[in-house]
């Protein structure tokens, strides 16, 4: 069964008691119109979680579905961003919350099985798209009921429906076949969208395609690095090292990606060392993100091979879209000691043991570098409750061969330090209000909530470890400046902030628990 940390339990207590008092809500509205049940839900039914990668929303959702489930008869479905996820979400759900029903789409089409805390794991592309696949869970056939009809039938028994969705930052908004689903079928009466990117920028997107509100602060819960940090989840930091050229008429003459793949390789074996030297059996694993063509992926694994050192079975290669389960295998194989990817690394699976990144392409997009610093970030589970580990275990690595175009990753660590962690607002945000036998569902605001700013920064100097690399060419400055503003003094600088006095925000307050009138 699963344990939560303090952190993790403040945060589901939050996320229930969210949903147990919209739950009393509903109860209230069986009279009301169909406007009235779609304005309570877009008003109040949806809320995010975000939180650094690593610390632990996927055990903080479960729990909440699970906990929440012994309350309410409720038919979930569980979006997992992409297809090779799918079967560890559905195994993560079987051993975490044992009294969840978790159903198959294929042959559990059935409001009998729904009734009992039924969960369906999936993706939007096998429920919302005009392929096969989609056209199948759509239509009504001797293996059960279309999903749409599914959904109507279990609502007309008194079940609400309720949604989870990983990656919430990517994937279904794009897609307009997605929206249209999640907005005109599944109309979800609870909504839990989970998110690594603070503040993410297809919120507002969502809103509009959707109608589901999400802006107020207190819509939201966070989970703040500090305490993921401080509860063993997390590495302390992230150091980065970029190599810029003396002068321009040299630019040309360095080879910037061998350079960073030769540092990095040689902070990798340096990390091996110390992992014996400290009684771990753990197999790092160094990363390699190269740009875009074949030809890129071929190079950089001849180099590592032919180069430095490392056998044709340590390194492997997966650059596909989309994160596979041969991904998932690869990144607990402990013979694999290098993962070359482009993009399918950086979203929606756990790979604890990568301690380095030799980042051979740019990363523009902040999003995306949030991403790929987050599978630095994680602390393997044999070493979680290690106190005596040497700092340079206590950090990931980062090796920038293409300086100039790493917008994403440099401001990964601002968006990273700027989580709290708090709890979502604990009352409605609607109000039912009646004259005479005249009733109405009328918005308003929720009552006090918190928002705490916290500006960390400060730069950390590297710790230099006694490494095999090669010496740096005398036409390179070799910056050891921490431009990932999350090491030791942005950590203790996010400590002191996460302690201070909140700032209060006064909004018109709804009691917590509204004593609503019989409906006439």
């Amino acid at each position: 069964m699963l344990v939560l940390k303090t952190f993790q339990q403040t945060i589901t207590d939050g996320l229930l008691a969210r949903f147990t008092q919209l739950a009393e809500h509903y109860r209230h509205l069986s009279n009301a119109t169909e406007a009235d049940w779609k304005l309570v839900r877009e008003q109040d039914a949806a809320v995010v979680l975000q939180a650094p990668t690593g610390a632990g929303k996927t055990a903080m959702a479960i729990e909440t579905v699970a906990r929440f489930s012994d309350e309410e008869p409720v038919l979930w479905f569980w979006f997992a961003p992409f297809s090779g996820l799918v079967e560890q979400a559905r195994r993560t759900l079987q051993s975490q919350a044992p009294n969840l029903r978790v159903l198959d789409l294929v042959s559990d089409r059935r409001t009998d099985l729904a009734a009992h805390s039924g969960v369906f794991v999936t993706t939007w592309s096998a429920v919302a798209t005009s392929n096969a696949t989609g056209r199948r869970a759509r239509t009504n056939s001797d293996l059960g009921l279309s999903i749409d009809a599914l959904i109507e039938q279990a609502r007309a028994q008194g079940i609400r429906i309720g949604c989870v969705v990983d990656e919430a930052h990517h994937g279904f908004q794009r897609a307009r076949q997605a929206q249209s689903f999640f907005r005109d079928v599944l109309k979800p009466d609870y909504a839990l969208l989970m998110t690594a990117t603070p503040r993410d920028t297809d919120i507002a997107p969502f809103e509009r395609a959707t109608g589901y509100r999400l802006g107020q602060e207190a819509d939201w819960a966070s989970v703040s690095r500090v305490d993921a940090v401080n509860a063993g989840l997390l590495k302390r930091g992230v150091r980065i090292v970029r190599f810029l050229a003396k002068s321009d008429d040299t630019q040309q003459l360095i080879d910037f990606e061998h350079l960073a793949l030769r540092e990095s390789s040689a902070t990798h074996r340096q990390i091996q060392t110390l992992l014996k030297e400290n009684d771990s059996h753990l197999t790092p694993l160094m990363l390699v993100q190269v740009p875009n063509g074949k030809k890129a992926q071929e190079e950089a694994r001849d180099y590592l091979i032919t180069q430095l050192g490392f056998t044709e079975e340590a390194v492997r290669v997966h650059t596909s879209d989309e994160p596979d389960d041969d991904l998932i295998a690869l990144a607990h194989d402990p013979t694999v000691e290098v993962l070359i990817f482009k993009m399918a690394v950086a979203l929606g699976f756990d790979a604890p043991r990568a301690f380095t990144l030799a980042a051979l392409r740019g990363a523009r997009d902040p999003s995306f570098g949030v991403q790929v610093v987050g599978r630095l970030m994680r602390v393997p589970a044999s070493l979680q409750h290690r106190s005596d580990l040497p700092a340079a275990l206590q950090h990931g690595y980062v090796f920038l061969a293409n300086a100039e175009s790493q917008e994403g990753l440099l401001s990964a660590g601002e968006q990273i330090n700027s989580l709290q962690t708090r709890a979502p607002e604990i009352g409605t945000t609607t109000a039912i209000t009646y004259s005479g036998t005249q009733q109405s569902v009328q918005l308003a605001q929720s009552g006090e909530s918190f928002t705490l700013v916290m500006n960390a920064g400060g730069d950390v100097i590297r710790e230099e470890m006694d490494g095999q690399s090669q010496p740096v060419p005398a036409n390179v400055m070799t910056s050891h400046q921490a431009a990932l503003p999350f090491g030791n003094a942005a950590l203790t600088a996010a400590e002191t902030a996460h302690d201070s006095t909140p700032s209060q925000h006064k909004r018109m307050a709804i009691p917590r628990k509204p004593a609503y009138p019989a409906w006439h």
